[in-house]
């Protein structure tokens, strides 16, 4: 018998880019259920020029409805930047 949750697993996923000074900047927001049944909200930019990212940074909340307010918040603040 198949887990009841298996497959209700939320996620949801964002790149987001800008050009700064004629470089291509990339800011990737991610949300994931943990298997503690957490919401990881997970933020990694950097630039395109590079293989690995500037900084990857991790929240974990107690609710999908949480991280997904941060998640929203955040790709407000980040399109007033220019990031589209």
């Amino acid at each position: 018998m198949q887990h009841p949750n298996l497959f209700s697993v939320k996620k949801d996923h964002l790149l987001l880019t800008r050009s700064v000074k004629g470089r291509m900047r990339y800011y990737l927001l991610r949300i994931e259920e943990t298997l503690f049944g957490e919401y990881l909200l997970e933020k990694v930019y950097g630039s395109m020029r590079h293989k690995k990212p500037t900084r990857v940074l991790k929240e974990y909340y107690d609710t999908w409805v949480e991280a997904k307010k941060m998640f929203d918040l955040i790709i407000k603040g980040k399109q007033k930047r220019g990031y589209s």
